[in-house]
């Protein structure tokens, strides 16, 4: 029950605190596979604890299924190289627009060691 508890007030204060921007600053800091554009919004960045907190927009140029663009939060370590999502939602439009898909709440998620000349990498490199 206690850990419920947890999950939903650390739901609320991530939505609350870090809610995805409607008309962020989205700068372009790389490519997927040639499918989709990485983004990230610097203005949002925040550090807390040693770690960074940062917003990243994957862009489909190519719709996937019902949806064209994802925007997560994701937490960094940047001592450690790791990264780990804490919110994930799917839109059916590019750059984050059109209708939600799908939101979830992934702060249980473990953390995730970044592979060189990964995504994860590549955000990593921008902000630490």
């Amino acid at each position: 029950m206690k850990t419920k508890l947890l999950t939903i007030c650390l739901f609320l204060f991530f939505s609350l605190t870090f809610s995805p921007p409607s008309h962020a600053e989205w700068k372009l800091i790389g490519h997927h596979l040639g499918v989709s554009d990485i983004y990230i919004d610097f203005e949002r960045v925040r550090k807390k604890n040693g770690y960074y907190f940062v917003w990243v927009l994957y862009d489909h140029k190519f719709s996937k299924k019902d949806f064209s663009s994802i925007i997560t939060l994701e937490k960094l370590d940047c001592k450690s190289r790791r990264t780990k999502r804490l919110d994930g939602t799917l839109f059916s439009g590019r750059m984050g627009t059109g209708r939600v898909i799908y939101s979830e709440d992934s702060s249980e998620n473990k953390w995730e060691y970044s592979i060189p000349n990964s995504t994860g990498d590549r955000v990593l490199i921008e902000i630490c």
